[in-house]
């Protein structure tokens, strides 16, 4: 994070931590710039979440505003769940479609199977209305997500008639590795897969980080120490093991 990034991070973590009414905390859910303070705001509105959630849910009826979507579907996901059943009674109110693509992974979340039926329902419905976008993959994963909860076989006859067959190639050390991990889980290829695309789309770019493994703290100051004593002049030095090991020893 740059410096100026920083500053606008601390003043935008500063007026979360101002904000002390319902009204005002929803409509900063729609000013909120920097997602790293997605956390605070979360916290913030769940502690006033009895006057907010009634004031989030009339809004999602009609808003079309992205940052608003995206944290009142986060917010929903820590809620009581009195408030999921509650959008599970306004959803057909609900208009914007990137609303109702985000929502569903609301209805994932809960893992019940009461959701399933409205899922699926929202996969066709969605795909209809917006063919030039993905916004199908917010009920797709939320029945992957459920998945604990629904039949497998009936799952698995599903997710085939509404998905596009892919091939690609893995090495196959990566993919027996993987697999055997995977099915420890109660998944398969697949199901990873679509999991970690549909994280893509959700997080616009990869979900982790890319770079080579950061070594711990204690164990840069061992080789520092290993490094110092090595090279002191002071520290006797051993040319035969025998000898190492008999001074270790005695």
């Amino acid at each position: 994070m740059d410096k100026l990034r920083y500053e606008n991070y601390l003043m935008e973590k500063e007026a979360i931590m101002n904000l002390n009414n319902a009204q005002d905390i929803v409509t900063f859910m729609r000013k909120m710039k920097d997602s790293v303070n997605t956390r605070s705001l979360m916290e913030k509105a769940l502690a006033y979440q009895d006057e907010v959630m009634p004031l989030v849910l009339e809004k999602l009826c009609k808003s079309g505003h992205d940052i608003f979507i995206e944290n009142a579907a986060t917010l929903l996901a820590g809620a009581d769940e009195k408030y999921t059943e509650q959008l599970y009674d306004i959803f057909p109110n609900i208009r914007n479609t990137y609303a109702r693509s985000e929502l569903c992974l609301v209805f994932g979340v809960m893992k019940k199977t009461e959701y399933t039926p409205l899922l699926m329902e929202q996969f066709r419905i969605i795909k209809e209305e917006r063919p030039d976008r993905d916004y199908e993959q917010g009920p797709l994963f939320a029945l992957y997500t459920d998945c604990s909860k629904i039949e497998k076989k009936v799952r698995r006859r599903y997710i085939m008639a509404v998905t596009t067959p892919t091939q690609i190639r893995i090495e196959e050390n990566v993919k027996k590795q993987a697999v055997e991990l995977l099915e420890g889980l109660g998944l398969n290829l697949s199901d990873a897969v679509n999991m970690f695309l549909r994280q893509v789309i959700l997080r616009n770019g990869l979900p982790f980080e890319v770079k080579y493994p950061e070594l711990k703290p204690e164990v840069v100051e061992a080789m520092e120490e290993a490094r110092r004593i090595s090279r002191d002049p002071n520290v006797k030095g051993y040319t035969d093991v025998d000898e190492l090991f008999e001074d270790l020893n005695s």
